[in-house]
């Protein structure tokens, strides 16, 4: 009796969710758009994303009050057309087809569709460590003591390049957490859906004096020289990280390179994407810690 029971739920779970999942890509069918939480399970290439009013999971009320990622405009802009309207003594005016040359056999080669790339998504979240020394889900609307520790967790829909910079209460960029010589070999090409743990070590510590902690991440499908020239600086002197005093205008002019963002998730994991579905497509995020 108890294994007839038990055949039931579970074939009830596994209908369950075929049914789940059925529905979910009807919805992504009727909607013809995906939101960065659906780019980043499919990855599909030519695929669309959803318009912020689309999306079938907003980010949760109030968002997370911590965290700008991206920045608080997306880059998605909305375009208005002016309709002229045509005086009552005119007719409107008429297209003309224009004229085609005579043909001359087949002398032009056939017209090939290219599809886009699918769009680019980090996945990122970030964990405290607990009283118990456990690292646990950590919600960014959290306002961090001095002492506190974190760790962010990443992860890229596709192989691509990672960089994670951090702008300490001082104001200063003086800290690159990725790449790291402790993880991925040193690397910053990472694999499609690793998930990454920075810093390897103790994690993030809160120092004295309190302020507002920075940190960004980049997903890149092309290496960014500006950083790689600083990295590379630092390997001739037998580390792998990016060098420090990163200033504020290198900062300033790779944000500009991501365009037309979206984001979705709550306060503890996010997703931020790209849809341009070109080969130097870039993903930003952008996180602001309360340290008080």
């Amino acid at each position: 009796m108890f294994k007839a029971t038990n055949c039931r739920i579970v074939l009830a779970l596994t209908l369950c969710y075929v049914v789940s999942a059925e529905a979910q890509q009807r919805g992504q069918q009727q909607r013809g758009c995906l939101t960065p939480r659906e780019a980043f399970q499919v990855n599909e290439p030519g695929a669309k994303l959803c318009p912020p009013q689309a999306k079938a999971t907003p980010p949760a009320a109030g968002g997370a009050r911590g965290a700008t990622s991206p920045t608080p405009n997306t880059g998605t802009t909305t375009q208005t057309t002016t309709t002229t309207a045509t005086p009552a003594n005119k007719e409107p005016a008429q297209a003309v087809e224009p004229t085609r040359p005579p043909e001359r056999g087949n002398q032009n080669p056939p017209t090939v569709a290219l599809v886009s790339l699918p769009p680019l998504v980090l996945k990122y979240s970030f964990l405290r460590s607990s009283s118990t020394g456990d690292w646990v889900a950590a919600n960014l609307a959290t306002e961090f003591r001095t002492g506190d520790r974190i760790k962010v967790n990443v992860e890229s829909n596709e192989q691509a390049y990672l960089y994670i910079l951090a702008k300490g209460a001082s104001g200063q960029w003086n800290t690159s957490l990725f790449p790291d010589e402790k993880i991925n070999g040193g690397q910053n090409l990472v694999p499609a859906h690793r998930i990454y743990q920075v810093p390897a070590d103790r994690g993030i510590v809160f120092r004295d004096p309190p302020g507002q902690e920075r940190l960004i991440v980049i997903l890149s499908r092309r290496p960014i020289q500006d950083l790689e020239k600083l990295r590379n600086s630092r390997e001739n002197g037998g580390l792998t990280q990016i060098a420090f005093n990163v200033d504020d205008s290198t900062v300033g002019s790779i944000r500009a390179k991501a365009r037309d963002l979206e984001l979705e998730g709550g306060n503890s994991e996010f997703y931020v994407a790209n849809g341009n579905g070109a080969d130097d497509d870039l993903v930003w995020a952008d996180v602001i810690l309360n340290h008080k």
